[in-house]
């Protein structure tokens, strides 16, 4: 099982996996997730990318209807709604109409929250 600090393999720009931040920006692409998962919960990295591509299907899906998912002790995904607004060409300054667009939004649950925050 993985503990904060040790490594499951190096992504794009040699990131260290799991390991904390130290005052730089720290990447997982999916390939590290998936090894992660499958090392966590003992599952073959096949069946973890199965996994893992379940769960973000499922969530797209539920956020492309409208729904809310919520994952109780993680969080919450929702849909934020951007208004149209004005913009400006930034190469010739002309004013330009920015359409309304909607977004995906995540709101860290309580024990996401209490664990970046030493609790």
């Amino acid at each position: 099982m993985l503990t904060a600090g040790q490594s499951v393999g190096t992504g794009r720009a040699g990131c260290q996996c799991w390991r904390p931040l130290q005052g730089r920006f720290t990447l997982i692409n999916q390939a590290d997730l998936i090894a992660a998962v499958a090392e966590r919960a003992g599952l073959t990295k096949a069946d973890a990318g199965k996994a893992v591509e379940a769960l973000v299907g499922t969530i797209t899906e539920a956020l492309k209807r409208g729904d809310e998912v919520r994952i109780a002790g993680f969080g919450t995904f929702g849909i934020f709604e951007r208004g149209e607004r004005q913009g400006r060409n930034p190469q010739t300054g002309v004013p330009i109409t920015i359409a309304a667009s909607k977004a995906a939004r995540f709101t860290a649950g309580k024990s996401v929250k209490d664990a970046l925050n030493g609790g």
